[in-house]
């Protein structure tokens, strides 16, 4: 049965490092640009804490789609290497014992997704429109039961937001940061 705005709203449970997690937890996606801001901005994550965010009730999920992407624009935006990149996403993914997301079973989410996004772009402009990928991951938010989505993507987040998830507040340092290390390197953002 294909996803309706009405009937993702479900209670959750789902098997996660060996505990039974109820629908009460706060589960927090990570998109991949956020990911990407964590690993560049932060030297490591014992530097970044996650203020307001105890452990439990707040839990942190990524896609494995992010996993990819991360490796990939850790490399051709910020000139690192392939084995640094991946050492660098497991190193972050121990330290807050980020729970990975497969793409199994979320087909029934996609037609949902892009129905949306494309009203949304009806209405707010080109700018919004998110790639195959997004979708996806969206996806395996809707499939995971994810709360609270981080993300720097405008279309993403006004698409999770309309799939009734919640949207944190990263701070604008955060960005700058980030925006200063790419131009450090290339001389652009």
């Amino acid at each position: 049965m294909p996803a309706t705005k009405k009937n993702i709203k479900a209670d959750h449970y789902s098997l996660q490092s060996g505990l039974l997690l109820k629908a009460n937890i706060i589960k927090n996606g990570l998109d991949t640009s956020r990911l990407v801001n964590l690993i560049t901005v932060f030297s490591s994550p014992e530097d970044f804490k996650m203020a307001g965010y105890p452990f439990p009730p707040h839990l942190f999920f990524v896609s494995d789609i992010s996993f990819n992407e991360t490796v990939g624009i850790l490399i051709n935006k910020f000139n690192k290497t392939k084995d640094w990149a991946i050492k660098q996403i497991q190193l972050w993914y121990a330290s807050f014992n980020l729970q990975r997301i497969s793409e199994e079973h979320i087909e029934k989410f996609i037609p949902l997704i892009r129905e949306i996004n494309e009203a949304i772009v009806k209405e707010l402009g080109e700018s919004y429109m998110i790639g195959e990928e997004d979708i996806r991951i969206i996806a395996c938010f809707l499939k995971e039961g994810v709360n609270i989505v981080h993300s720097f993507d405008k279309g993403f987040k006004e698409t999770c937001k309309e799939l009734n998830m919640n949207i944190a507040d990263i701070p604008i340092k955060d960005s700058q940061r980030e925006k200063d290390i790419k131009k450090k390197l290339f001389g652009r953002e």
